[in-house]
């Protein structure tokens, strides 16, 4: 699911990113990498997204940018 979709409270994945290259290179600046550990702080459609990454950054992302990652929930059967 892309990651604008996520709800606030919600821990995700990063399991793909699309777009330019020059978004591509943007969201590999940012940490935001297939396998990455994304936890919702605060998702507002009149604001830009505020995730934890990885448990230790916090990042406003444009909205426009969330549309090009892909994610999946944690996969808890282990």
């Amino acid at each position: 699911m892309p990651l604008f979709l996520v709800a606030a409270g919600e821990t995700v994945i990063v399991q793909q990113t699309g777009g330019s290259t020059q978004i591509r290179q943007r969201l590999v600046d940012l940490g935001l990498t297939r396998g990455a550990e994304l936890h919702m702080l605060k998702n507002d459609p009149a604001s830009p997204l505020l995730i934890a990454l990885n448990h230790d950054s916090r990042l406003a992302l444009d909205r426009r940018l969330a549309h090009h990652i892909l994610v999946s929930l944690p996969d808890t059967t282990a």
